[in-house]
C-alpha cells in the first residue's frame, strides 16, 4: 500500500509461500534466503521489508513525514523498525505459524511455546497502545513507515481473535490507519480481518 499511497509505479506478482514458489529456481536467483518480500527494480535486487520501504520512501521523494530527514525523527522510525521483529511480529506472526501453518506440515506446537509468544505478543500490544497514547501515530502526529509495518500485523490479529479493546489507543490508531483509502484497500486484500472459528484460535482468544 505504500507504493499506491505514494504514486510509485509497480507490478505485483503474488507468490504462493505454502505451494513451493519460494523453493523454485528462478525465485532463488531473485532471493537466496528464500523469504518474502523481495523487490525487483531492473538489475537491483533487494529483500527485507523494512529495507525495502526504507528505500522506496527515500528514492521517490515521498512526503518527509513516511521516512524523515531530520536524523533525530528518522532515528525513531529506525528504532521502531528494529523493534517490530524482535517483538510484535515475533508474538504475533510466529503465534500463527504454529497454530495455522505448521499442522500444514504435521508439526504440532508445545503448549510453552505458544504460552512465551503469548507474553511476548501481550507485552508488545500494551507498549504499542502505551506509545499511541501520547501520538496519533506510532512516531509523531503523521504516519510513517513504521505505521506501514505496524498496520500489516495488527491487522493479522483478526487470526487469533486477539480482542483489540483491551488496547484502546491502538484500536482508535488501527482504525485511523484503515481510513487511509489505500491501506484499506491492502488489508481487504490480506483477508485476515475477520475472526476464525478455529478451536486453537478460540482456545487464544481469553489469554490475548
Amino acid at each position: 500500500c505504500f507504493c499506491d499511497i505514494n504514486k510509485i509505479p509497480y507490478e505485483r506478482v503474488e507468490v504462493n509461500m505454502y505451494g513451493g514458489d519460494l523453493f523454485k529456481p528462478e525465485y532463488k536467483k531473485i532471493n537466496p534466503a528464500r523469504q518474502v518480500p523481495a523487490m525487483v527494480e531492473g538489475d537491483f535486487i533487494l529483500a527485507e521489508s523494512h529495507t525495502i520501504l526504507r528505500y522506496l520512501a527515500a528514492s521517490y521523494n515521498c512526503p518527509d513525514n513516511w521516512y524523515p530527514a531530520d536524523l533525530k525523527q528518522r532515528s525513531l522510525v529506525n528504532q521502531y523498525l528494529d523493534w517490530h521483529h524482535t517483538n510484535l511480529r515475533r508474538g504475533a506472526f510466529m503465534t500463527m505459524k504454529k497454530l495455522f501453518i505448521e499442522p500444514m506440515f504435521g508439526k504440532t506446537a508445545h503448549k510453552s511455546e505458544l504460552d512465551e509468544l503469548q507474553k511476548v505478543l501481550v507485552n508488545s500490544l500494551k507498549f504499542l497502545n502505551l506509545k499511541l497514547s501520547k501520538h496519533k501515530y506510532l512516531c509523531g502526529d503523521e504516519p510513517s513507515i513504521a505505521d506501514i509495518s505496524a498496520v500489516c500485523e495488527v491487522n493479522g490479529l483478526g487470526m487469533l481473535n486477539t480482542d483489540l479493546s483491551l488496547y484502546p489507543h491502538l484500536t482508535q490508531w488501527f482504525e485511523r490507519m484503515k481510513s487511509i483509502p489505500e491501506v484499506k484497500v491492502a488489508l481487504d486484500r490480506m483477508g485476515v480481518t475477520s475472526k476464525m472459528e478455529d478451536s486453537s484460535a478460540k482456545d487464544l482468544k481469553a489469554k490475548i
